[in-house]
């Protein structure tokens, strides 16, 4: 099913990730304005101390899969 959503919908792209500043701020602002979005969740990545991400869901994003990432990456120097 999802595959034809976005053969219909979005031919071009399947998902898009954007990177925010503040997840919580960026998922309440998305549900004012009535945009589905699920939970904040901690993805595991060695990479980062931490990182987070949620789902835009794909029928208010036209069919596009458009997930927002903050990452939280420690410095050497602190």
């Amino acid at each position: 099913p999802i595959g034809k959503q976005h053969k219909r919908s979005a031919p071009s792209f399947q998902g898009l990730g954007f990177e925010v500043e503040n997840l919580d701020e960026a998922i309440a602002e998305l549900r004012a304005k009535g945009i589905r979005v699920s939970d904040r969740q901690k993805i595991d990545d060695p990479a980062f101390d931490e990182m987070y991400e949620c789902t835009i869901h794909p029928k208010d994003a036209f069919g596009l899969i458009i997930e927002l990432i903050e990452l939280k990456k420690s410095t050497p120097d602190g």
